[in-house]
């Protein structure tokens, strides 16, 4: 395959730095991210192009606000001239004039949604008519995309870099089981449970968002393990499971997986040769306590996965495949109009999805007006795009005509909470020690 398969610019709109300034990561819980777009993206997509403008949104924003971010993308836009724009767009902050604008100089706009399963609705299907294409991450979602007039082209998975994701034969297995991700209440169950059945569970959680491993620890922690769970279940739709990235992650790094199961796994890899899959907490220790008596079918499984995921896909492979497709479309058909794409762009009662981006940037005004920074007084112009997405946002609407009073005792109200938490959890620490000190010491007989 040729280096640069296209000979054209792409802007790239990704959120990883997010550690700069006092609206970085540690002050803005806003912008916190668990999918490393620049680590994952940009190399594969300078393989694709011959020439990719990274435009990181965690940290602009972090400079300029949300508002001054999306006035720079567009003077990036008619800097650089990029045939493409691509983002991801299951985010609120970039808006959809910026969105306009793009497709009105002449940038053709890609937006990869995630989690398309349950936000089609209240969420992607508004954004068609800024869109040039639709990237679904649900393949049974395309008809009701294209019903309402959208290009869409179903990627259910995505890409990983595999200079990242790598496996090091050198790193000695130090844990039987481990699951490293975000434990929501109903992971932490099937985690306890497993350990109630004998089954030693390493755990690496990553919920707080700032105390996320590193990527060259995830991948050390993976090779390190003979057997990584995957688990599918969704944290916020009881019941729902997905088709989860930690399973290319782990295939790509050469360890062994064994998933929770999930629609259209099989799709991907063969079940029993190159994965292996549970549905019970019981299924789960029964399968565990097999492979780790039978080791060299674990590892043959995990060498199977690990040829088919870097066959099939590495960041390199999945771009390519996305971006040829839509050079032949484009050849083939030429550019959507623009705004005259679906039958939503007529829509102008107030939908989810503006309620959604009026809130976030009511959010955005409420963390500019409490920030010693040159942006202290940009809250305004945030609240403003707040009202114009949702005039019926009260909130908004009280933060303006008090002049940001009402955010001051928003904030107060909110220090009281945090000092009157403190105080009980403080209390109950010394009554748990006073009481430790009268009862005597019991020693078993």
């Amino acid at each position: 395959m040729d280096n640069q398969l296209i000979n054209a610019t792409l802007l790239l709109i990704t959120y990883t730095d997010q550690s700069h300034g006092v609206l970085g990561q540690k002050g803005n819980p806003l912008m916190w991210t668990y999918y490393d777009y620049d680590e994952n993206w940009y190399s594969a997509l300078c393989q694709v192009f011959s020439r990719v403008y990274r435009y990181d949104l965690g940290l602009r924003a972090s400079h300029l606000g949300l508002v001054g971010a999306n006035k720079d993308i567009i003077n990036v836009a008619e800097m650089y001239h990029p045939k493409y724009m691509f983002y991801p767009a299951g985010s609120y902050d970039i808006s959809t004039d910026t969105l306009m604008r793009l497709r009105e100089i002449g940038c053709i706009v890609v937006g990869r949604f995630e989690d398309d399963d349950y936000r089609f609705d209240d969420h992607s299907k508004w954004l068609i008519p800024y869109l040039d294409y639709c990237i679904t991450n649900v393949p049974g979602r395309v008809p009701q995309y294209e019903a309402l007039g959208a290009r869409c082209i179903p990627l259910p998975i995505e890409g990983h870099n595999e200079a990242i994701w790598q496996r090091l034969p050198h790193i000695p297995k130090k844990f039987d089981v481990s699951f490293a991700g975000l434990v929501y209440p109903h992971r932490h169950k099937l985690l306890e449970s497993l350990r109630g059945l004998g089954i030693p569970v390493q755990v690496f959680d990553n919920t707080g968002g700032g105390n996320l491993l590193s990527l060259r620890d995830l991948v050390w922690v993976i090779n390190a393990t003979r057997i990584n769970l995957n688990l599918t279940l969704d944290r916020y739709v009881p019941g729902l499971r997905q088709t989860k990235g930690r399973l290319f992650e782990v295939t790509l790094s050469g360890g062994f997986v064994l998933t929770e199961c999930a629609p259209d796994l099989e799709k991907y890899f063969e079940v029993g040769r190159e994965i292996v899959c549970f549905d019970t907490v019981e299924d789960a220790a029964e399968k565990i306590s097999y492979y780790l008596q039978h080791p060299d079918e674990r590892e043959a499984i995990a060498e199977c996965g690990y040829k088919r995921a870097c066959r099939d896909y590495t960041s390199k492979v999945i771009f390519r495949d996305l971006f040829l497709q839509i050079e032949d479309d484009l050849s083939k058909r030429g550019r959507a109009l623009i705004g005259d794409q679906s039958s939503i762009s007529t829509e102008l009662e107030v939908n989810p999805f503006r309620k959604a981006i009026a809130e976030r940037h009511y959010q955005w005004g409420r963390l500019l007006f409490s920030t010693r920074t040159p942006l202290h007084n940009a809250w305004r112009e945030t609240i403003e795009v707040a009202i114009q997405n949702d005039p019926y946002h009260r909130k908004a609407r009280l933060a303006l005509t008090t002049h940001g009073a009402s955010y001051a005792m928003e904030n107060i109200i909110a220090r009281l909470v945090r000092l009157a938490s403190l105080i009980r959890r403080k209390t109950i620490y010394f009554l748990s020690k006073l009481n430790q000190k009268k009862e005597p010491f019991q020693t078993d007989k």
